[in-house]
């Protein structure tokens, strides 16, 4: 269908390369992508070049292949000319300091992390079209500042998340509403980083509000991955999302128990019977998706 239509046809490769990086299929999407680049080439159709050259370097990223990644990602960023349209070349920018915010974090240089994802948010377009993406930048810096243990600016980067998310119906330094929570993957790390948190905190000063509040975070980060497995059909990341909340529900029986052993008062039977037989009807599922898969 695009055989003459050269720029519908780089376009093609590259959406498919991302959609492999999506199911962590780096391989093929560095092919695809590749692909994209030498019709561009070729045919003089540049503008798509600068973005398959960072969706390069997000796949060896992913591929923790950091000299590849670091090659791409310097390479994009010469061919910016290539993008004229200034909306465009604002969202590249975003993306890239994104890009570079991630290969910053896997080298372990955290301040030069949370200097790109700073630079990230200056260039994204309107927060009130691109929430989600605003929203997971913010989500990318909380982790970078709890790994330095600032609390404070974790819990500021967790609310500007939050509150792209859920607009006015967010109230700061208040846990959200279930009910407004919808499946949204962003959802689920901010309130697991906000956990973690929590539970640092709670370390340091043992004031038993934080572990409380630890579990509740927990609890929303458990709905959310419910929310995400109902909407995905048979695919990879279905199981990953069993093995996500495996590990989260083993973290609340834990701090479940914490709180258990500090006073039995400051929890429910209830709470604790919901949360072991979540976690036994995680183990079903497992099992049922590899007897499904082996069928």
């Amino acid at each position: 269908e695009y055989h003459k239509n050269f720029e519908k046809l780089v376009r093609f490769y590259y959406n498919f390369g991302i959609s492999y990086n999506e199911r962590s299929m780096t391989n093929e999407a560095i092919e695809l992508l590749s692909k994209a680049i030498e019709i561009a080439i070729k045919e003089k159709q540049y503008k798509l070049i600068p973005n398959a050259k960072l969706e390069i370097a997000n796949s060896y990223i992913i591929k923790n292949e950091n000299e590849n990644a670091k090659k791409f990602l310097d390479e994009a960023i010469l061919e910016l000319k290539f993008i004229e349209d200034s909306t465009k070349r604002q969202s590249f920018l975003g993306e890239y300091y994104t890009t570079l915010g991630e290969y910053n974090s896997q080298n372990s240089s955290i301040k030069e992390s949370i200097k790109a994802y700073k630079e990230a948010l200056l260039y994204l377009g309107d927060p009130t079209e691109d929430a989600r993406y605003f929203a997971k930048v913010e989500a990318k810096l909380a982790w970078q500042y709890f790994k330095q243990k600032d609390t404070v600016l974790c819990d500021s980067a967790i609310e500007h998340g939050l509150h792209y998310l859920l607009g006015e119906k967010y109230i700061r330094n208040n846990i959200p509403h279930q009910k407004d929570i919808y499946s949204e993957n962003t959802f689920f790390e901010l309130f697991e980083i906000k956990a973690e948190n929590e539970l640092y905190k709670y370390h340091h000063n043992k004031n038993i509000y934080h572990l409380k509040y630890a579990l509740n975070y927990l609890t929303l980060s458990l709905e959310t991955l419910d929310q995400l497995r109902k909407i995905i059909s048979e695919d990879k990341s279905k199981l990953l999302s069993v093995k996500e909340t495996k590990r989260l529900v083993d973290k609340a029986i834990v701090v479940a128990f914490e709180l258990y052993k500090t006073d039995r008062k400051l929890i429910t039977d209830e709470k604790i019977e919901s949360l072991f037989d979540y976690s036994k009807s995680l183990l079903l599922s497992d099992k049922l998706h590899q007897k499904n898969k082996f069928l």
